[in-house]
């Protein structure tokens, strides 16, 4: 049995703190829902580490997340997320049989799953990419499905930043499909009508989100100067980020718009103008080291269980390989054994190889990006794949 007792008296617990908890950090505001009898789906888009929370909130029967690799390899913490609410195991950015097979197990047993379609928090703001894979999991399943809206978590936590900023989010159904309504879809008119509404666009906002540290590690996610085409020369410090080789500095907003710059005017702008300049790369030579990161921490982790830490040292990427390098050995990945990559998180960056999982990890302001991007470039894999 994947459904317990303690779940229900866990989550009936945890509700009125998480509600007090939930206001107090992002001003959070939730419409209840009433479940009919029986399983559910409930898709969401996500924008902020909290949001199974925020989803939990609306509903009083306990629901069942499926969750990303990363939360099983914490040691005793993932333990104890295990035993209170058991959430979904599914690796990143590849098919898994597991996850399908507990889903039909919960939903025999009558309970609610609950799974984020993006499968990423955004960084630009706009929708990330959906897998068509949802399509496939809610005929498989053939349940009512639940679409659950957040706004206002792009603002009040970017992915990017480390700081919540003070605003307004809320959460709330939006609508309702019962497997009599979409099993007369086609596959492409049912995974239109998932994107359209899941779609949240939240910048810019006419509600401010006010912070002293507003532009704080949006080197995260902007990488290449747009005045002197320099990588990794963007800083930020309060509201401002700039450049270190040329004049540039540009204000962002508690409107989430940029001051100082005459093409951006929302952080998806200057997203969209490094998605063309990957897409345009022009390779030199197959072993040119197109980025390089110092002081990165490498991990291999197996999936629910713990990580194993490999070294510190230099992390590169050339038209054949991933390298980690440092005093004591070189490691070279080779591009074509790896079979898919994710972001973690706001820093960290997952591969797959040889039935493997490697992270790596630097400091705060490391931008994983870049890698997953020109990854994905050199695949030959359209941008929409990788849009976070």
């Amino acid at each position: 049995m994947w459904i317990k007792r303690k779940h229900k008296i866990v989550f009936n617990i945890l509700r009125p703190i998480f509600t007090v908890i939930l206001y107090l950090l992002y001003r959070l505001k939730v419409s209840k829902y009433k479940l009919d009898d029986g399983p559910h789906l409930i898709i969401s888009n996500h924008q902020t580490t909290l949001d199974p929370f925020i989803i939990a909130l609306s509903f009083k029967k306990p629901i069942y997340f499926m969750a990303s690799e990363d939360l099983f390899i914490k040691g005793f913490r993932s333990k104890i997320i295990k035993y209170l609410v058991s959430p979904i195991p599914k690796k990143k950015s590849a098919a898994d049989i597991n996850a399908i097979k507990i889903c039909m197990q919960i939903k025999k047993e009558g309970g609610n799953i609950a799974v984020f379609p993006e499968g990423n928090r955004t960084y630009s703001g706009m929708l990330c990419y959906i897998d068509p894979a949802i399509v496939k999991l809610i005929r498989l399943l053939q349940i009512p499905v639940i679409f659950y809206n957040i706004q206002g978590g792009y603002g009040t936590s970017p992915r990017w930043a480390s700081n919540i900023r003070r605003g307004k989010m809320k959460g709330f159904v939006k609508t309702v499909l019962k497997p009599e309504d979409y099993q007369n879809l086609s596959d492409d008119e049912l995974y239109t009508f998932i994107k359209t509404n899941l779609n949240v666009v939240d910048a810019p906002s006419e509600i401010p989100f006010k912070s002293k540290r507003a532009a704080e590690k949006l080197e995260r996610v902007l990488y290449l100067c747009p005045e002197c085409h320099q990588v990794n020369t963007l800083y930020s410090k309060k509201d401002k980020i700039k450049c270190k080789k040329c004049h540039l500095s540009v204000e962002y907003t508690p409107h989430l718009t940029f001051n100082g710059i005459k093409d951006f005017k929302i952080v998806n702008d200057w997203y969209k103008y490094q998605e063309k300049f990957i897409e345009n790369y022009n390779f030199s030579d197959d072993d040119e080291f197109i980025f390089v990161d110092k002081d990165v921490n490498l991990y291999e982790t197996t999936r629910t269980k713990k990580s194993v830490y490999l070294g510190l040292g230099v992390f590169s990427i050339s038209k054949k390989y991933l390298v980690f390098a440092n005093k004591e050995f070189t490691i070279y990945f080779k591009l074509d054994k790896i079979s898919g990559m994710t972001i973690i998180g706001k820093h960290k960056l997952n591969y797959y190889t040889n039935k493997k999982t490697y992270q790596i990890k630097g400091k705060p302001i490391l931008n994983v990006l870049k890698y997953m991007q020109i990854f994905y470039r050199i695949k030959g894999v359209n941008n929409e794949l990788f849009r976070l």
